[in-house]
Protein backbone atom coordinates (compact mmCIF):
# COMPACT_ATOMS: atom_id res chain seq x y z
CA UNK A 1 0.00 0.00 0.00
CA UNK A 2 2.94 2.35 0.73
CA UNK A 3 4.58 1.09 -2.20
CA UNK A 4 1.74 2.28 -4.33
CA UNK A 5 1.05 5.27 -2.80
CA UNK A 6 4.99 6.29 -3.60
CA UNK A 7 4.82 5.29 -7.19
CA UNK A 8 2.03 7.55 -7.23
CA UNK A 9 3.44 10.33 -5.84
CA UNK A 10 6.65 9.93 -8.38
CA UNK A 11 4.16 9.17 -11.52
CA UNK A 12 1.84 12.12 -10.53
CA UNK A 13 5.53 14.41 -10.53
CA UNK A 14 6.53 12.94 -13.90
CA UNK A 15 3.45 13.84 -14.80
CA UNK A 16 3.11 17.22 -13.35
CA UNK A 17 6.65 18.08 -14.95
CA UNK A 18 5.31 16.04 -18.21
CA UNK A 19 2.69 18.18 -18.36
CA UNK A 20 4.61 21.53 -17.44
CA UNK A 21 6.87 21.12 -20.10
CA UNK A 22 4.44 20.30 -22.64
CA UNK A 23 2.59 23.54 -21.44
CA UNK A 24 6.07 25.53 -22.22
CA UNK A 25 6.87 23.49 -25.75
CA UNK A 26 2.77 24.48 -26.27
CA UNK A 27 3.38 28.11 -25.08
CA UNK A 28 6.91 28.40 -26.78
CA UNK A 29 5.26 27.23 -30.10
CA UNK A 30 2.11 29.17 -29.90
CA UNK A 31 4.44 32.58 -29.26
CA UNK A 32 6.70 31.56 -31.92
CA UNK A 33 3.67 31.19 -34.52
CA UNK A 34 1.77 34.47 -33.16
CA UNK A 35 5.34 35.99 -33.88
CA UNK A 36 5.71 34.55 -36.72
CA UNK A 37 2.31 35.63 -37.73
CA UNK A 38 3.31 39.28 -36.39
CA UNK A 39 6.68 39.42 -38.09
CA UNK A 40 4.34 38.44 -41.20
CA UNK A 41 1.64 41.06 -40.65
CA UNK A 42 4.59 43.52 -39.82
CA UNK A 43 5.91 42.72 -43.54
CA UNK A 44 2.57 42.96 -45.60
CA UNK A 45 1.71 46.54 -43.36
CA UNK A 46 5.42 47.96 -43.78
CA UNK A 47 4.94 46.85 -47.77
CA UNK A 48 1.46 48.44 -48.00
CA UNK A 49 3.09 51.45 -45.79
CA UNK A 50 5.60 51.72 -48.46
CA UNK A 51 3.70 51.64 -51.54
CA UNK A 52 1.24 53.94 -49.79
CA UNK A 53 4.51 56.59 -49.07
CA UNK A 54 4.75 55.91 -53.12
CA UNK A 55 1.29 57.14 -53.76
CA UNK A 56 1.45 59.77 -51.61
CA UNK A 57 4.97 60.98 -53.64
CA UNK A 58 3.62 60.48 -56.71
CA UNK A 59 0.45 62.37 -55.61
CA UNK A 60 2.32 65.37 -53.91
CA UNK A 61 5.01 65.20 -57.33
CA UNK A 62 2.09 65.54 -59.42
CA UNK A 63 0.36 68.31 -56.87
CA UNK A 64 3.38 70.16 -57.34
CA UNK A 65 3.69 69.77 -61.18
CA UNK A 66 -0.34 71.00 -61.83
CA UNK A 67 0.60 73.92 -59.34
CA UNK A 68 3.14 74.86 -60.97
CA UNK A 69 1.45 74.57 -64.15
CA UNK A 70 -1.49 76.76 -62.55
CA UNK A 71 1.12 79.53 -62.24
CA UNK A 72 2.69 79.14 -65.12
CA UNK A 73 -0.72 79.51 -66.97
CA UNK A 74 -1.54 82.13 -64.63
CA UNK A 75 1.44 84.13 -65.89
CA UNK A 76 0.51 83.40 -68.99
CA UNK A 77 -3.39 84.61 -68.55
CA UNK A 78 -1.92 87.67 -66.70
CA UNK A 79 0.69 89.02 -69.55
CA UNK A 80 -2.06 87.81 -72.39
CA UNK A 81 -4.50 90.18 -70.19
CA UNK A 82 -1.81 93.00 -69.82
CA UNK A 83 -1.24 92.94 -73.87
CA UNK A 84 -5.25 92.75 -74.49
CA UNK A 85 -5.53 95.81 -72.06
CA UNK A 86 -2.61 97.45 -73.74
CA UNK A 87 -4.09 97.36 -77.54
CA UNK A 88 -7.74 98.16 -75.80
CA UNK A 89 -5.40 101.60 -74.96
CA UNK A 90 -4.16 101.70 -78.32
CA UNK A 91 -7.35 101.12 -80.03
CA UNK A 92 -9.30 103.54 -77.73
CA UNK A 93 -6.72 106.06 -78.58
CA UNK A 94 -6.87 105.20 -82.49
CA UNK A 95 -10.64 105.50 -81.79
CA UNK A 96 -10.18 109.21 -80.45
CA UNK A 97 -7.72 109.92 -83.12
CA UNK A 98 -9.93 108.72 -85.91
CA UNK A 99 -12.96 110.59 -84.16
CA UNK A 100 -11.24 113.80 -84.44
CA UNK A 101 -10.09 113.01 -88.07
CA UNK A 102 -13.45 112.77 -89.06
CA UNK A 103 -14.88 115.80 -87.05
CA UNK A 104 -12.54 117.56 -88.82
CA UNK A 105 -13.02 116.40 -92.01
CA UNK A 106 -17.10 116.93 -91.57
CA UNK A 107 -16.09 120.23 -90.37
CA UNK A 108 -13.88 120.91 -93.67
CA UNK A 109 -16.86 119.13 -95.30
CA UNK A 110 -19.12 121.57 -93.90
CA UNK A 111 -17.29 124.64 -94.22
CA UNK A 112 -16.96 123.41 -98.32
CA UNK A 113 -20.82 122.19 -98.85
CA UNK A 114 -21.29 125.91 -96.77
CA UNK A 115 -18.98 127.80 -99.34
CA UNK A 116 -20.59 126.11 -102.51
CA UNK A 117 -24.05 126.54 -101.36
CA UNK A 118 -23.51 130.16 -99.99
CA UNK A 119 -21.16 131.10 -103.13
CA UNK A 120 -21.97 133.68 -106.34
CA UNK A 121 -21.21 133.12 -109.85
CA UNK A 122 -18.81 135.06 -111.20
CA UNK A 123 -22.45 137.31 -113.03
CA UNK A 124 -24.04 137.67 -109.89
CA UNK A 125 -20.56 138.98 -107.88
CA UNK A 126 -19.92 141.51 -111.29
CA UNK A 127 -23.77 142.57 -110.73
CA UNK A 128 -23.16 142.89 -107.23
CA UNK A 129 -19.90 144.77 -107.15
CA UNK A 130 -20.64 147.22 -110.61
CA UNK A 131 -22.56 149.05 -108.02
CA UNK A 132 -19.93 149.78 -105.98
CA UNK A 133 -17.64 150.68 -108.74
CA UNK A 134 -17.95 154.37 -110.71
CA UNK A 135 -16.07 155.99 -113.44
CA UNK A 136 -14.27 159.36 -111.92
CA UNK A 137 -13.64 161.81 -114.80
CA UNK A 138 -10.65 164.04 -113.33
CA UNK A 139 -8.60 167.29 -114.84
CA UNK A 140 -7.74 170.54 -114.56
CA UNK A 141 -8.26 173.88 -116.60
CA UNK A 142 -6.65 172.28 -119.46
CA UNK A 143 -6.83 168.52 -119.58
CA UNK A 144 -9.74 165.53 -118.12
CA UNK A 145 -8.52 162.02 -118.01
CA UNK A 146 -10.38 158.97 -116.44
CA UNK A 147 -10.14 156.08 -114.22
CA UNK A 148 -12.09 154.20 -111.67
CA UNK A 149 -12.92 154.39 -108.39
CA UNK A 150 -14.74 152.30 -105.45
CA UNK A 151 -17.24 153.47 -102.64
CA UNK A 152 -16.76 151.97 -99.46
CA UNK A 153 -18.09 153.67 -95.88
CA UNK A 154 -15.37 155.30 -93.96
CA UNK A 155 -15.54 156.69 -90.18
CA UNK A 156 -19.10 158.56 -88.90
CA UNK A 157 -20.59 157.39 -91.91
CA UNK A 158 -18.70 159.41 -94.67
CA UNK A 159 -18.75 157.71 -98.02
CA UNK A 160 -15.81 157.58 -99.67
CA UNK A 161 -14.37 156.77 -103.09
CA UNK A 162 -10.88 154.45 -103.29
CA UNK A 163 -8.34 155.30 -106.15
CA UNK A 164 -5.20 155.22 -106.90
CA UNK A 165 -3.14 158.56 -106.57
CA UNK A 166 -1.86 158.76 -110.34
CA UNK A 167 -5.84 158.95 -110.84
CA UNK A 168 -6.52 162.40 -109.45
CA UNK A 169 -2.50 163.57 -109.25
CA UNK A 170 -2.88 167.14 -110.82
CA UNK A 171 -6.52 167.18 -111.06
CA UNK A 172 -8.68 169.78 -109.44
CA UNK A 173 -11.70 168.31 -109.81
CA UNK A 174 -13.14 164.62 -110.68
CA UNK A 175 -16.92 164.08 -111.41
CA UNK A 176 -18.13 160.28 -110.27
CA UNK A 177 -20.73 158.18 -111.41
CA UNK A 178 -21.99 155.22 -110.39
CA UNK A 179 -24.33 151.90 -112.34
CA UNK A 180 -27.56 152.40 -111.45
CA UNK A 181 -27.71 155.86 -109.17
CA UNK A 182 -28.94 158.80 -111.32
CA UNK A 183 -26.77 161.21 -109.42
CA UNK A 184 -23.31 162.75 -110.66
CA UNK A 185 -20.98 163.96 -108.06
CA UNK A 186 -18.29 166.76 -108.00
CA UNK A 187 -15.83 166.33 -105.68
CA UNK A 188 -13.06 169.25 -105.72
CA UNK A 189 -9.66 168.48 -104.87
CA UNK A 190 -10.54 170.06 -101.27
CA UNK A 191 -11.75 166.57 -100.63
CA UNK A 192 -8.84 164.67 -101.76
CA UNK A 193 -7.16 162.60 -99.45
CA UNK A 194 -3.51 160.96 -99.65
CA UNK A 195 -0.41 160.97 -98.28
CA UNK A 196 3.38 161.33 -99.67
CA UNK A 197 4.33 157.28 -99.04
CA UNK A 198 4.92 155.53 -102.23
CA UNK A 199 1.93 153.60 -102.18
CA UNK A 200 -0.28 155.00 -105.01
CA UNK A 201 -3.92 155.42 -103.63
CA UNK A 202 -6.04 157.98 -102.67
CA UNK A 203 -9.74 158.74 -101.83
CA UNK A 204 -12.01 161.57 -102.44
CA UNK A 205 -15.27 162.18 -99.93
CA UNK A 206 -18.59 162.56 -101.14
CA UNK A 207 -20.25 165.29 -99.52
CA UNK A 208 -24.39 164.41 -100.59
CA UNK A 209 -24.28 160.42 -101.05
CA UNK A 210 -27.53 159.05 -102.27
CA UNK A 211 -29.45 156.13 -100.63
CA UNK A 212 -28.44 153.64 -103.15
CA UNK A 213 -24.80 154.67 -103.27
CA UNK A 214 -24.80 155.09 -99.44
CA UNK A 215 -26.22 151.50 -99.01
CA UNK A 216 -23.99 150.17 -101.71
CA UNK A 217 -20.86 151.49 -100.12
CA UNK A 218 -21.60 150.13 -96.86
CA UNK A 219 -22.41 146.18 -97.44
CA UNK A 220 -18.79 144.82 -98.67
CA UNK A 221 -16.06 143.41 -96.61
CA UNK A 222 -12.42 143.13 -97.23
CA UNK A 223 -10.61 140.38 -97.27
CA UNK A 224 -8.51 138.61 -94.51
CA UNK A 225 -5.51 137.63 -94.69
CA UNK A 226 -6.05 133.57 -94.59
CA UNK A 227 -8.14 133.63 -97.64
CA UNK A 228 -6.02 134.93 -100.23
CA UNK A 229 -3.31 132.13 -101.99
CA UNK A 230 -1.72 131.81 -104.93
CA UNK A 231 -3.66 130.74 -108.00
CA UNK A 232 -7.04 132.37 -106.07
CA UNK A 233 -9.31 133.13 -108.92
CA UNK A 234 -10.26 136.87 -108.72
CA UNK A 235 -12.18 139.33 -110.90
CA UNK A 236 -10.98 143.15 -111.76
CA UNK A 237 -13.95 145.76 -112.48
CA UNK A 238 -13.28 149.20 -113.62
CA UNK A 239 -13.28 151.43 -116.58
CA UNK A 240 -10.44 150.57 -118.90
CA UNK A 241 -10.39 153.34 -122.27
CA UNK A 242 -10.12 150.20 -124.11
CA UNK A 243 -13.04 148.26 -122.80
CA UNK A 244 -16.80 148.75 -123.07
CA UNK A 245 -17.31 152.47 -123.73
CA UNK A 246 -21.20 152.05 -122.32
CA UNK A 247 -21.03 149.97 -119.32
CA UNK A 248 -18.29 148.70 -116.57
CA UNK A 249 -15.87 146.09 -117.82
CA UNK A 250 -14.90 142.82 -115.74
CA UNK A 251 -11.91 141.07 -116.44
CA UNK A 252 -10.70 137.55 -114.59
CA UNK A 253 -7.64 135.43 -113.95
CA UNK A 254 -5.53 134.61 -110.68
CA UNK A 255 -3.41 135.66 -108.11
CA UNK A 256 0.07 134.66 -109.82
CA UNK A 257 2.17 135.88 -107.09
CA UNK A 258 3.51 138.69 -104.38
CA UNK A 259 5.54 141.73 -104.87
CA UNK A 260 6.31 143.91 -101.73
CA UNK A 261 2.69 145.60 -101.16
CA UNK A 262 1.00 144.42 -104.77
CA UNK A 263 -0.65 141.41 -105.96
CA UNK A 264 0.84 140.47 -108.93
CA UNK A 265 -2.04 138.56 -111.47
CA UNK A 266 -2.35 137.46 -114.85
CA UNK A 267 -5.53 139.20 -115.14
CA UNK A 268 -5.79 142.24 -117.53
CA UNK A 269 -5.04 145.75 -116.15
CA UNK A 270 -5.35 148.56 -118.53
CA UNK A 271 -5.39 152.37 -117.99
CA UNK A 272 -8.84 153.43 -117.09
CA UNK A 273 -8.89 150.51 -114.68
CA UNK A 274 -6.52 152.22 -112.25
CA UNK A 275 -8.30 152.35 -109.11
CA UNK A 276 -11.25 149.89 -109.82
CA UNK A 277 -11.93 147.09 -107.40
CA UNK A 278 -10.53 143.75 -107.35
CA UNK A 279 -12.26 140.65 -105.82
CA UNK A 280 -11.46 137.46 -104.58
CA UNK A 281 -14.39 135.53 -105.87
CA UNK A 282 -14.64 132.48 -103.91
CA UNK A 283 -15.30 134.72 -100.42
CA UNK A 284 -16.57 137.74 -102.35
CA UNK A 285 -14.06 140.35 -100.63
CA UNK A 286 -12.51 143.38 -101.79
CA UNK A 287 -8.62 142.90 -101.36
CA UNK A 288 -6.85 145.76 -103.00
CA UNK A 289 -6.66 148.39 -106.02
CA UNK A 290 -6.13 147.06 -109.80
CA UNK A 291 -3.26 149.34 -110.60
CA UNK A 292 -1.82 150.73 -114.17
CA UNK A 293 1.75 151.63 -115.17
CA UNK A 294 2.90 153.38 -117.24
CA UNK A 295 3.73 151.63 -120.65
CA UNK A 296 6.49 148.75 -121.00
CA UNK A 297 7.12 148.51 -116.75
CA UNK A 298 4.38 145.71 -116.19
CA UNK A 299 4.72 144.09 -119.62
CA UNK A 300 1.78 141.22 -119.40
CA UNK A 301 1.33 140.96 -115.82
CA UNK A 302 -0.75 143.25 -113.81
CA UNK A 303 -0.08 144.61 -110.41
CA UNK A 304 -2.93 145.13 -107.48
CA UNK A 305 -2.12 147.41 -104.61
CA UNK A 306 -3.31 145.21 -101.33
CA UNK A 307 -5.73 146.52 -99.43
CA UNK A 308 -4.10 146.39 -95.87
CA UNK A 309 -1.22 148.41 -97.56
CA UNK A 310 -3.80 151.19 -97.11
CA UNK A 311 -6.04 150.45 -94.28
Amino acid sequence: MKNTKKHLRKYSRKIAIGAIFLSGIFLISFGYMAYAHLQKRFEVISAANAQYQEQLQISVTEAQNHAKAAEISAAQTSASLELEQKKNAELAEDLVSTREDSEKQITELKSKITKISTSKDTSDIAKEWEQRVGVLACGDENNTWSGSGTAFKGQYGAIGILTNYHVINGATYCFAAFPGDSQYYYIGSENFVFDNSPQDWAYLFVTDPSSSLFANAAQWSFCQENQLSIGDKIMILGYPSNGSQSSITVTQGIISGYESEYFVTDGKIDHGNSGGAAIQVESNCYFGIPTAANVGEIESYGRILAANAIF
